[in-house]
């Protein structure tokens, strides 16, 4: 279950997410299980947060850092991740279904001038 104060941050805003992640870069939060659908979270910096369980569906996460979180049970159906870091991202169990990653950055490598597109499979 999410923590309640992580959760309102977020609510609070991506500007707001970021500025707290920044200040408080020892914190693992949890968001596991909330509901962020449909929500714009362009840009959030989601570095090794658990977001096991949580509904992300048709939310737009365009250039967000994954890189370490935590997506297992997730689901995140007609989400975009374009141009998004999602790098070593556990992503078992996730509802894939629609998600579009292009351009997504998914290894320790610069993408091409054409982006990096990746294809999961759910």
């Amino acid at each position: 279950m999410a923590n309640p104060e992580h959760l309102a941050l977020l609510k609070a805003g991506v500007h707001r997410w970021n500025n707290w992640r920044d200040e408080n870069p020892n914190t693992i939060p949890d968001l596991s299980g909330a509901d962020l659908s449909l929500l714009n979270l362009q840009s959030v910096d989601f570095t090794d947060t658990n977001l096991a369980g949580a509904k992300l569906s048709e939310s737009d996460l365009t250039n967000a850092d994954l890189v370490n979180a935590n997506l297992s049970g997730a689901d995140v159906a007609n989400a975009l991740f374009i141009s998004a870091t999602v790098i070593n991202v556990n992503f078992s169990g996730a509802n894939l279904k629609g998600a579009n990653f292009r351009y997504a950055v998914h290894e320790y490598e610069e993408a091409d001038d054409n982006g990096t597109e990746m294809t999961l499979e759910a």
